[in-house]
């Protein structure tokens, strides 16, 4: 797996991504992990205007690093952002469904209202103000 350092210089996830990425390191032989390239500004920003969505800025920054992962398999999914779903049927429609936790339903969403990030797991939902927790809680998983 190659991090762009470049990407990473400024990035205020920078210490999740590298510690993210060396677990997918150790665990790589048994498992698939992929980190698509990342995305710069210009992309994003005509993402939010095409789509009249505010991404939340932690996580623009993991976009910048990764458009679009598969971490072990199914523990994690993020969408590359042409297939994020901004309306999702079952969902409200405050909620943009970003990608997928453990792989069995439990989708991983930001609010176009708040910013923050709900984790949906068969009816039950966690709140989380940053994209760190996400990552976070993705390697305490791993």
């Amino acid at each position: 797996m190659f991090i762009n350092e470049i990407v990473l210089s400024n990035n205020s996830l920078k210490n999740e991504i590298e510690e993210l990425v060396s677990l997918c390191k150790e665990l790589e032989d048994d498992n698939t992990f992929i980190f698509y390239d990342g995305l710069d500004d210009e992309i994003i920003t005509d993402w939010e205007k095409n789509n009249g969505v505010k991404i939340p800025e932690t996580y623009k920054d993991w976009l910048k690093f990764s458009n679009g992962a598969i971490i072990n398999g199914n523990t994690a999914t993020f969408y590359d952002i042409d297939k994020i779903i901004i309306n999702a049927p079952i969902k409200p429609e405050e909620f943009v469904v970003i990608g997928t936790l453990i792989g069995d339903g439990q989708f991983l969403c930001f609010s176009k209202i708040t910013g923050e990030f709900v984790w949906f797991d068969h009816g039950d939902e966690e709140r989380y103000s940053d994209f760190r927790q996400i990552l976070n809680i993705i390697m305490d998983i791993l």
